[in-house]
């Protein structure tokens, strides 16, 4: 299933990098086999930009910054292991059908296991990442938790 990525919800982004590494091997194909794949990524991009009811529109140029690359899937597999974890304790934790108070410190508990887990990890991106998300994981809880 191909998610789209909505800008205020982190979850669709996870769902939707998710879905793109599964395809990993076709957008190096395309690169190496399509012409017009590459020349899409040269080219700028129009954006359309403009309010819920689409009044006052303004076209604002983007610049793309080239195909996805080897190593942007690298990164994009790392950034999964960190979202998959909020999106997982996102779920036990919104439930509507069930009480989730007694459930918030538990998995509290979680994302700081797998944020000091992924802090020694040996990938260089995954342990700065979960470094910097450990200082502010402590800064925000500290001696509370």
């Amino acid at each position: 299933m191909v998610c789209l990525d909505v800008d205020t919800r982190w979850n669709s982004t996870s769902m939707m990098l998710e879905v793109a590494t599964i395809y990993e091997s076709a957008f190096e194909r395309m690169y190496v086999e399509d012409y017009n794949y590459e020349a899409f990524f040269k080219n700028n991009q129009d954006e359309v930009e403009g309010n819920n009811n689409n009044k006052n529109k303004k076209k604002k140029k983007k610049k793309v910054e080239g195909h996805p690359k080897f190593q942007d899937f690298a990164n994009v597999k790392c950034l999964i292991q960190f979202l998959k974890i909020f999106y997982e304790v996102t779920i036990r934790i919104s439930g509507s059908k069930y009480c989730t108070s007694n459930l918030f410190f538990i998995e509290l508990m979680k994302i700081q296991e797998a944020i000091v887990e992924l802090s020694s990890s040996d990938d260089l991106l995954t342990r700065g990442m979960a470094t910097r998300m450990k200082e502010k994981y402590d800064n925000g809880f500290g001696s509370k938790v």
